[in-house]
């Protein structure tokens, strides 16, 4: 209960009513819940005076914040749905996917609800970036986590009590001290988790993916039950190979290819614009266009032509310039060299 205590957890689960977006709401939290809660705290006895007092402070915060959280759908997703569209056009399918669920929700006045999507396509083909645009479309917050290093899903739905360091997980922050019922988690590398030995946080992310279980889910350092089932889970992978086949049924499966020439002109043009409004420079630095933008849509994947783009801004800025020449890109090559092909085409 010690992370309990934490003056900003209290803060942001009493967080003003003008904070609070509008939106379809639903129940995160039940009074039973907290009722059981309550109960169950009055029958420890191996609690001292302060951390009782502080367990119910806790649970006030909760009375008094309410049960109600917002499913986060901006007004112009469909805009944003279709920018990302063309943005990323090799990820037609699954942007289609997606629309059609909203459209859906939309339709029949319900709070949207996105299925489980496993992205699955070789490395760099921007599978990470798709998702974390996302999380835009909806105007929410978003969590990323890497399961190749991962030995529970503890970070997701906290750590047992025994332990010193017992702290709520992820989605308890996200979604009953947030203000939204449908973060989007980014499951980065599924192929990858462990699996061996006594931790198996791909066998336990079953719970959180299956839309039953995950309404009654319960964080092991709070021990309170709610309701995480809004939340959309994207997951990446480079192969199916070691995924469960009863971990993978609970995906909708899309197989992402590297962007077909065409393609790459467009997607190399939306990092483009991404990396100079992250580096504030949209006003002050020209949008690469002719030669440039056509040799950085040959280096082969999104995330190789952000790593480029960004040094070569780099070198331009530090040279006193406002746009790119080709020198720029070439003088990256030598660190980290595209294919033969490629280079050949760049002299």
């Amino acid at each position: 209960l010690g992370s309990l205590r934490a003056p900003a957890a209290l803060a942001a689960l009493g967080a003003p009513r003008a904070r609070i977006p509008p939106g379809k709401r639903v129940k995160v939290i039940t009074v039973e819940a907290l009722q059981a809660w309550r109960q169950a705290l009055a029958s420890r006895v191996q609690m001292t005076a302060a951390e009782r007092k502080a367990a119910n402070q806790f649970v006030e915060a909760l009375e008094s914040r309410g049960g109600l959280r917002t499913v986060g759908l901006r007004h112009d997703w469909e805009v944003l749905l279709h920018s990302l569209r063309e943005d990323m056009p090799h990820f037609g399918a699954v942007t289609d996917r997606i629309h059609a669920a909203l459209t859906l929700a939309k339709a029949t006045r319900t709070p949207p609800r996105l299925p489980p999507l496993l992205l699955a396509g070789p490395p760099g083909v921007g599978k990470t970036h798709f998702a974390k645009r996302l999380a835009a479309v909806f105007g929410v917050p978003q969590f990323v986590y890497l399961l190749e290093s991962a030995e529970t899903v503890a970070v997701l739905c906290g750590s047992e009590r025994h332990w010193s360091t017992a702290a709520p997980g992820e989605l308890w922050k996200l979604v009953v001290e947030g203000l939204f019922a449908n973060p989007v988690v980014v499951l980065e590398e599924l192929a990858r988790a462990a699996q061996g030995g006594h931790y198996r946080p791909a066998q336990a992310l079953h719970a959180l993916l299956d839309p039953v279980t995950s309404r009654e889910l319960r964080d092991k350092a709070v021990e309170l039950q709610f309701d995480a089932s809004f939340v959309s889970y994207v997951a990446t992978t480079n192969s199916l190979d070691g995924i469960e086949s009863s971990l993978l049924s609970r995906f909708e499966v899309f197989h992402v290819s590297e962007p077909a020439p065409r393609e790459a002109v467009k997607v190399s043009k939306s990092i483009c614009k991404e990396v100079l409004a992250e580096l504030k420079l949209c006003s002050r630095f020209a949008m690469p266009a002719g030669e440039v933008i056509q040799q950085l849509s040959l280096l082969g994947g999104p995330r190789q032509v952000q790593k480029t783009f960004r040094a070569a801004v780099a070198r331009a800025v530090s040279a006193g310039r406002s746009s790119l020449q080709i020198n720029d890109l070439m003088a990256g090559f030598q660190v980290g060299a595209p294919k033969p092909a490629q280079r050949q085409r760049l002299h």
